[in-house]
């Protein structure tokens, strides 16, 4: 019986392992903590998170399951680098998704939990109102799509969150775009809780349509920005 506990135990504390390293990285990938293109030495992460080679295989190999990391034959994972055309299918996508889920059963939303972000003021203020407002539309995202009950939806509405993270961190980071897209976001809530379909499905059209507006623009302010890209020894 001991060597049974002993072995479920181990096995818990792998899972765990793994389950960490995973996170850590993704949210490196997803933060640009690790920039598109940077090669992750497997060796280097492992010896940073004081763990084995193999977690740091397994999260890599499954997080190019999810489009964040590539593979190159015999070169090894590299953060993706994800073009600005296949962002834009990326709204595309994730609107159909959404779309599907506010049409199919808008009466079941719940706004429970969801508190509307603060709004745009001073310096101070709108840098504490840019985090608060795309945090906002994450959790909204994710509220319109377990609508559908679905759990391929949900799915990907949560990979669509975390591939374009970047890109509404700058948009809600814009001094003249994120008021209009917290605005309308606002609206699209107000909406939802209100049951009112059409209303609904016309502001999270005007999302889509005003983020996609906006992409090449960002594109080029973001290809210009300084500062140097950190390496994967800065985990």
């Amino acid at each position: 019986m001991r060597v049974k506990d002993d072995a479920q135990a181990l096995s818990v504390d792998s899972a765990a392992k793994s389950t960490h390293v995973y996170r850590t990285i993704k949210d490196m990938v997803i933060g640009r903590a690790l920039a598109p293109g940077v090669q992750i030495n497997i060796e280097d992460v492992a010896a940073s998170l004081r763990v084995s080679r193999t977690p740091v295989r397994e999260a890599l190999i499954r997080l190019s399951c999810e489009e964040l990391i590539e593979t190159a034959p015999g070169k090894g994972f590299f953060v993706r680098k994800r073009s600005w055309d296949e962002l834009r299918s990326d709204y595309e996508f994730a609107y159909m998704l959404l779309r599907c889920a506010i049409e199919g059963n808008i009466v079941a939303f719940n706004s429970e939990g969801l508190r509307r972000p603060l709004a745009f003021g001073s310096m101070a203020e709108r840098n504490a109102a840019s985090v608060a407002n795309a945090m906002f539309l994450e959790a909204l995202y994710d509220r319109i799509a377990s609508l559908a009950g679905n759990v391929h939806s949900m799915r990907g509405v949560r990979a669509f969150i975390d591939r374009t993270k970047h890109f509404r961190d700058l948009v809600f980071e814009h001094p003249e775009h994120a008021p209009t897209v917290a605005a309308t976001t606002r609206d699209l809530f107000e909406w939802l809780q209100s049951h009112n379909l059409e209303a609904s499905l016309s502001a999270l059209r005007t999302i889509a349509v005003l983020k996609n507006s906006y992409i090449g623009e960002l594109a080029r302010e973001d290809a210009t920005a300084p500062g140097a890209s950190p390496t994967p020894k800065d985990i």
